[in-house]
């Protein structure tokens, strides 16, 4: 129930409009009296609206502050309810409840709450939401200003992820550049940490293989055939195929800037002539803790990547394989005591043969 408090001014004027209201049959005094009747209220027992018609967030600044103004009449002790109404952004974008804000009999300004803003990792627009005033008691009136609309700015402190699940070079290459982004946002001063690994921690199927053909006999005839063969990529190991040195280190910290989007760290190749690490090795690359810098805000929070925190390295091996590695020699059968040709491995036929990799 609504309880009215008027002053005399008030009660001098609600009278006026009564007298008016039964002295005319058009609907135009009525709307006037509705009117002016809400402003009298007003003026007793104040409007409640909001501060501004839309917020902005950023999503690293972790919360948002919306202020509720009661104005002109501060007669009473009034309240007003607000709900949360979500349109793009959901509850893994804020974290919030409906509630009620009271005033004090005389008591007018504004009053606050707080929504929490979640800092996720998707990549994602600018979202929204947005929240209604509603239910004013005691004879509060709502303003104009009874909606807010709230925007989240998909800003995000970055994902971090080795710019391709395999990098490739070769073994008289001297050193290989890695490459390594920042994506899906990139606010703040952060870091992560990499680590340059051999690859016997590696899968048969992360290391991979490489198919080889040849012809039988290896003469142009018209029954020749063709003979393939697959030949297993090797781990690599630290000392033989890379090296840890002071400029090239195989662990590190890589430190982005504010809005810095990409790093790059160098791995010291060494050339392998055993023919032992035929046709390449595999090395893995790993990326871990990321963090904001010291002193960064603590709503600076990086994240790696679900699967590109992993990569490898392949070294292709130039200098051509040992004895017997690709074929086994033995007699061709249609020819006894005739020895075949071994398969003369060269770098052009090698990167032909990458296509099938």
């Amino acid at each position: 129930m609504v309880v009215l408090k008027f002053n005399r001014y008030m009660k001098v004027s609600l009278l006026n409009l009564v007298r008016g209201f039964f002295s005319s049959k058009s609907l135009l005094p009525l709307m006037l009296f509705s009117f002016s009747l809400q402003l009298m209220m007003a003026d007793g027992s104040g409007i409640v609206q909001f501060a501004a018609s839309e917020y902005t967030v950023d999503e690293n600044d972790g919360s948002l502050t919306i202020t509720v103004n009661r104005e002109r009449g501060g007669a009473g002790a009034v309240s007003v309810s607000y709900e949360i109404e979500p349109l793009t952004a959901g509850n893994l974008d804020y974290s919030g409840s409906d509630g009620m804000i009271s005033w004090a009999d005389g008591e007018k300004g504004g009053k606050s709450f707080t929504i929490d803003i979640i800092n996720d990792s998707e990549n994602e627009p600018n979202e929204f939401f947005r929240i209604n005033l509603s239910d004013p008691k005691n004879g509060l009136v709502l303003g104009d200003l009874k909606s807010a609309t709230v925007k989240i700015y998909g800003s995000e402190s970055g994902t971090f992820r080795f710019a391709t699940d395999g990098y490739i070079t070769s073994e008289f290459d001297e050193t290989v550049e890695i490459l390594v982004t920042r994506g899906l946002g990139a606010k703040g001063a952060v870091q992560v940490d990499y680590e340059v690994k051999g690859g016997e921690g590696l899968s048969d199927d992360e290391i991979g293989w490489v198919r080889f053909a040849r012809r039988l006999p290896d003469t142009i005839v018209e029954n020749a055939s063709i003979e393939f063969t697959f030949k297993a990529g090797v781990p690599a190991r630290i000392g033989r195929d890379f090296l840890n040195t002071p400029t090239n280190p195989l662990k590190g910290t890589l430190v982005f800037r504010d809005y810095e989007m990409s790093k790059t760290f160098e791995i010291q190749l060494l050339a392998n002539w055993d023919g032992e690490a035929f046709p390449f090795t595999m090395a893995e690359l790993i990326l871990s803790n990321p963090r904001a810098i010291d002193g960064e805000s603590e709503n600076i929070h990086p994240v790696l990547h679900d699967t590109n925190f992993r990569s490898t390295l392949r070294i292709n091996d130039i200098s051509g394989p040992g004895t017997d590695v690709i074929w086994e020699q033995q007699p061709w059968p249609d020819t006894p005591g005739t020895r075949r040709r071994g398969f003369s491995f060269m770098k052009a036929r090698y990167k032909r043969s990458e296509t099938l990799f």
